[in-house]
């Protein structure tokens, strides 16, 4: 989640090292946030905004049509006739391309944005590599949540690691929304923040692993959940 601070030292930061750009004045900040998506605001972190701000310095040909503020979002979610749409979260090849910011990732949209590939890989929710979530059955999607429910539980009972500063809780509660959503599993976490987050929340990732199980079809729940057998919440 960012705070107004944070996407005003963003939106500034990246005015000032554009050439050819003026600076907003304080209300045309407060008004760039009011029309900044509020989606936007809950998912996205301090470290995707410096990664939005260095792909559009790098981008060879960035929108001329489109406000820096919105326009910085198309390096970050997925494109849909040149401009950035929300319905299916943040782009699913997001942690790979933060992983080499230095490198201009060209924003177009990718294969598994529009359709899923012919056959659906076997393990969801283990990788971002080529996955959508839209690619799982109700089944298969009801079980990956269960297994974060159980993850959930054993993080909570071992304490979740090291303290984390409050930008990387805040990337720990964005990891782990995208968990929920399918895109990877909690085993995934090498870093440990989503681990930090959820040790740190316990109450309000419950609550969210509730809430991401109440929208899968109760008839497709497979025979045995995980979680029932070991959560009573």
């Amino acid at each position: 989640m960012i705070t107004l601070e944070d996407f005003q030292a963003a939106i500034t930061s990246l005015l000032q090292l554009l050439p050819m750009q003026r600076q907003l004045t304080p209300s045309a900040l407060v008004m760039a946030w009011d029309t900044f998506p509020q989606q936007a605001r809950g998912e996205l972190s301090c470290e995707m905004l410096r990664f939005a701000i260095t792909q559009r310095l790098l981008d060879p040909e960035p929108p001329k049509d489109q406000a820096p503020h919105i326009a910085m979002l198309r390096y970050l979610y997925p494109l849909e006739h040149n401009h950035p749409i929300f319905g299916r979260g943040l782009r699913p090849d997001l942690a790979e391309r933060m992983a080499a910011p230095q490198v201009f990732h060209d924003p177009a949209p990718v294969r598994h944005e529009h359709a899923p590939p012919p056959e659906r890989p076997r393990l969801p929710g283990g990788s971002s590599n080529g996955w959508h979530p839209s690619q799982m059955t109700p089944c298969e999607r009801r079980r990956h949540l269960e297994r974060i429910a159980v993850d959930v539980e054993r993080i909570t009972a071992s304490g979740g690691g090291p303290a984390r500063s409050d930008e990387q809780l805040a990337q720990g509660l964005a990891w782990f929304r995208r968990a929920l959503q399918g895109f990877w599993g909690l085993h995934c976490d090498d870093g440990g923040i989503a681990a930090a987050w959820i040790a740190a929340s316990p109450a309000e990732a419950r609550a969210l692993v509730r809430d991401a199980l109440g929208t899968v079809a109760t008839a497709a729940e497979p025979a045995g959940g995980l979680a029932g057998e070991v959560i009573a919440w």
